[in-house]
Formats: C-alpha cells, sequence, structure tokens
C-alpha cells in the first residue's frame, strides 16, 4: 500500500508484530531495525518483538510494546492484557509516533554522526573489550576441487557465528573472493590457476571493519582416487546446466569420502550431458547414467538400480549439501541401526536462509516410525532429498511417475521402515533462487481438475502402496492432507476425497 493508507489501515489497532522466520532473520534484528517496526509505531499501535533485539530496550523503557521469546507467549499475553493496560501502550505509542513520521530519529542520527566525524578520537577505542566481545569459531574442514568450466570449487564446515568469509592466496595473502554470509559453504573461483593454495578467513563485521575471527588451514586441489562405496548420491538432471556443477560440487566435497555419485541425465538438450562427462572422466566416483526423458522420478529409480552403495541418498540438481552432511547421516544411521536417517533443511529465497523440514524430536536417536509419524503428521514436508536410506528399502519400493512423487513416495517409504533417527543441523540447501520456474510452478499452472486430480493420486498412491500394517497411520495422514485441501482450495471436489479416503 502506499505510506499513507498503510499508516490509516494499521492505526485501526491491534498490536504489530515483529518476528523472523530464520536464524538469519534473527541474527539481522539483533543489529537492526526492522522496517515493520517502524510501520508500526509510526501508525501508533503498540509491538510485539522477540527478546534480543536491537531495539528491545528502547521499546520496553518507553512502554511501546512487549518483548516475549516465544509466539505462544505472546498469545498468552495479549490474551490476558485488560483494555485499561492496552490503553496504557497506546498512549505511550501516540506519544513516540509523531517523532518518528517527522523523521527526528533520522535527522538526529545525522547530526550526530556529523559531530563526531569532527572529533579527532573517533576512531579510539579500546581493543581489550572489543576482544571479549568477539565471537569465536573454527573451521572443521576445508577442500578445494576442480569444477567445470576451468573454474575451482571451494567449500567449508565452520563451527561458530561468522557474517562473512574471505578467500585468499595462501602464499600471497591477496584475497580472490568472498562469501558475504555466515551460513556460505561453498564458492566458486574462476580465472585461478590449480595449483593455487587458499586460506578460508571467517570475519565479522565492526566499527572498524571486517575483523577476522579464525582461519583455516590452507588447502589445494588433490586428485581424487577410486574408494569403496559405502553410499550412493543420486541426482536426476534435466535440462540443468545452469546450476548442475555447483550440485555436484558440494557432493564431491563431502568430508565422507566412500562416496559414489550417480548423475542420472534425463534426455537433456542443452549442456547438462557434457557436463557430466567432464565430471565423469576428472573423479572416478562420479557415474554418468542417461535415459530418454521420462521425468524425475523414473530418473532416480535408474539410479538405485545402478547404485552400489549400502545407502543411497537423493539431491536435486538446483540445490546443494553441506561438507558434512553425509558423514553426519551415516554415522547416525549405523550407530541408531536405523533405515532411515533425515536431517533439517534451508530453503534459499531472495530473503535470505529459512529453516525447513524440522521436527521436534530427539536429535541422534533412534525412534519407532510410529512415533515419528505422530510429528510427520504436523510438520509433514513430504521431500526424498534430505534422507540417507537403507538400499534394501529403497530397491524394493520404486519411485512412481506422478506429479508431486516426492508426496506420494516420502509417507510409503517410511511406513514400510522401523526405525528413523534425525540431524538438526540444516545439512541440506533447497534453492529457490537459482532458476525462476520449478515443477511446482508448472503444476500451479495447470486446471483445477487436473490440479485436483494429481492431488487425489499422489494421496490415494501412498494410502494404497504403504505398509498395510499402518494403514491406519497413513490414512490419519491422507485426511490431514484432504482436510488442508478443502481449506486452500474452492473446489469440492476435495470433500469427495475425503469420502473416499475414509472408505479406503
Amino acid at each position: 500500500m502506499p505510506s499513507d493508507r498503510l499508516l490509516l489501515e494499521l492505526s485501526k489497532g491491534g498490536f504489530g508484530l515483529v518476528w523472523y522466520g530464520s536464524e538469519y532473520q534473527r541474527r539481522y534484528l539483533s543489529m537492526n531495525n526492522s522496517l515493520k517496526l517502524g510501520a508500526y509505531l509510526a501508525a501508533g499501535i503498540p509491538v510485539i518483538i522477540p527478546r534480543g533485539i536491537s531495539s528491545q530496550c528502547m521499546i520496553e523503557e518507553n512502554h511501546l510494546g512487549i518483548g516475549v521469546d516465544t509466539l505462544d507467549e505472546a498469545a498468552k499475553t495479549v490474551k490476558n492484557m485488560t483494555e485499561k493496560e492496552y490503553g496504557e501502550y497506546v498512549s505511550a505509542v501516540s506519544r513516540f509516533s509523531p517523532l518518528l513520521r517527522q523523521g527526528f530519529f533520522t535527522k538526529k542520527c545525522l547530526v550526530d554522526t556529523i559531530q563526531i566525524s569532527m572529533r579527532r578520537d573517533m576512531y579510539v577505542y579500546s581493543e581489550s573489550d572489543m576482544a571479549c566481545a568477539m565471537p569465536k569459531g573454527r573451521f572443521e574442514y576445508v577442500c578445494l576441487g576442480e569444477s567445470y568450466g576451468g573454474h575451482l570449487a571451494l567449500s567449508w564446515i565452520f563451527r561458530g557465528e561468522a557474517e562473512g568469509y574471505l578467500i585468499a592466496d595462501a602464499d600471497s595473502g591477496r584475497v580472490v573472493g568472498e562469501a558475504f554470509y555466515g551460513l556460505e559453504h561453498y564458492f566458486l573461483l574462476k580465472n585461478q590457476p590449480k595449483d593455487i593454495r587458499l586460506i578460508v578467513k571467517a570475519y565479522v563485521r565492526s566499527i572498524k571493519g571486517k575483523l577476522i575471527i579464525a582461519e583455516s588451514d590452507r588447502v589445494r586441489t588433490e586428485k581424487k582416487q577410486p574408494v569403496k562405496s559405502l553410499v550412493s548420491m543420486v541426482i536426476p538432471a534435466y535440462n540443468a546446466a545452469g546450476f548442475l556443477a555447483r550440485c555436484i560440487d558440494t557432493v564431491l566435497a563431502q568430508s565422507f569420502k566412500e562416496l559414489e555419485i550417480l548423475v542420472v541425465n534425463d534426455g537433456s538438450t542443452d549442456e547438462t550431458g557434457e557436463i557430466i562427462d567432464w565430471y565423469q572422466k576428472r573423479y572416478p566416483q562420479v557415474k554418468n547414467l542417461y535415459q530418454s526423458n521420462a521425468g524425475q522420478a523414473l530418473a532416480r529409480n535408474l539410479g538405485v538400480r545402478e547404485a552400489g552403495g549400502d545407502y543411497i541418498g537423493f539431491a536435486d540438481s538446483d540445490d546443494m549439501i553441506r561438507p558434512d552432511m553425509i558423514e553426519k547421516l551415516y554415522h547416525s544411521i549405523i550407530k541408531n541401526h536405523c533405515d532411515i536417517a533425515m536431517t533439517s533443511a534451508y530453503q534459499m529465497t531472495n530473503e535470505g536462509y529459512e529453516e525447513v523440514a524440522g521436527y521436534p524430536i530427539p536429535e541422534d536417536r533412534a525412534i519407532s516410525v510410529d512415533e515419528f509419524f505422530d510429528h510427520y503428521s504436523r510438520y509433514a514436508y513430504p521431500v526424498v532429498w534430505n534422507k540417507l536410506y537403507d538400499r534394501l528399502l529403497v530397491k524394493e519400493h520404486p519411485m512412481p511417475k506422478m506429479t508431486y512423487e516426492d508426496s506420494a513416495w516420502t509417507p510409503c517409504i517410511l511406513s514400510y521402515a522401523d526405525r528413523v533417527c534425525y540431524i538438526n543441523e540444516h545439512l541440506y540447501e533447497y534453492d529457490r533462487i537459482i532458476r525462476d520456474v520449478t515443477y511446482v510452478h508448472t503444476s500451479y499452472a495447470k486446471t483445477m481438475d487436473k490440479q485436483y486430480e494429481d492431488r487425489r493420486d499422489y494421496v490415494m498412491f501412498f494410502l494404497k502402496n504403504g505398509n498395510p500394517e499402518r494403514k491406519d497411520v497413513l490414512k490419519e495422514l491422507a485426511l490431514g492432507y484432504a482436510a488442508g485441501f478443502v481449506y486452500s482450495f474452492s473446489y469440492p471436489e476435495y470433500k469427495e476425497l475425503q469420502k473416499e479416503i475414509e472408505q479406503a
């Protein structure tokens, strides 16, 4: 809305909620003010904020809103608030909002900045005080490999709270690249010699500039040797020339070395085949498989048939995995004697890293599938790619060729498992930035009739093909999906689907 109309709408009352959807956004709010916060206060309504944001003291001391740790706490606080108490907040904000609308704080900030810049001691501050406040961290792993197109692919594992990374020539100290976000773990270097030695430096931003908090060991490219394959990663690829190399680079960079990579070219018409050929010639663990275009479900099935590992995982060609994903899932699945190990993930959007595929269950511990389904039905994120599977489980239950095959196959395969384990470290990255149009977008372009058929097909697939011993659990999950369809889509057939599920 235009600013004046927005302020008018907001001023009608209530609370303005300022919250975060990811760890990146939480850290952003701890150092910066939210535009939403200014809009709410300028409109004259009190705010609800998470404790720890940069403006918490100002808001609480001036009675402009409420600081809470959770959204449940916010809901409880509002529910128990009297009209008189709410009026006191509104009164305090009404005295504050004119200053905000008239730009008082912006003007004051500019004046203070000019005054400070004129002081001779503006750069004098305590190094010791800053050192005490400096975050700490360490590099656990760093890997440099050759990438398609004559480039170099650098990957690392950093433990700590960095805000960015400098990539430097280890011999000259020259900075050759920079990753601007603390959650990054991959960097593609162009126009650099293959024998270069590199160091990764983690930094935080301060008034003094970028302060280095940790440095990695020196790393150079190494020739990959054939190894026994304990884990097989399957990557289906169709016209993926713009991003496939990045995906393969992150799988090659795994700290777990007993790994084979099966890239299935699904009848691509671009340079996808050439890229796979290039990797196969240089890396003995990469296998190039081909099929005439038949869709990613059948491409995955082909990869599974050719897989030689004891455990099988999947990655989409436009996504990335963190360097320790396979190692952590493999050790967890072995230690806990499980059929499936899984991890939470990050969804990468233009607004940053959003946490997805997470479950409130114990970490790195075996739980029964029946117990897991209790959480899965409420936090369902039916994807194949954030997991490691026992090979027999996957080979016995191939994926169906249909729209939403992830949603059809994932509950089905889970129902045949006995024990699963979970690592909540966001080791998979689901990228929604690198390409504008995805399979999901094309699905929503279909007619309502066709969309209904697609959703009905995947629900009925796992209901009919899942483990008969867990029919009740699968039916409960199917009814939950159907109820969501009724709520989200104005289409009467979804109520008929509910009846069909109940009678199945």
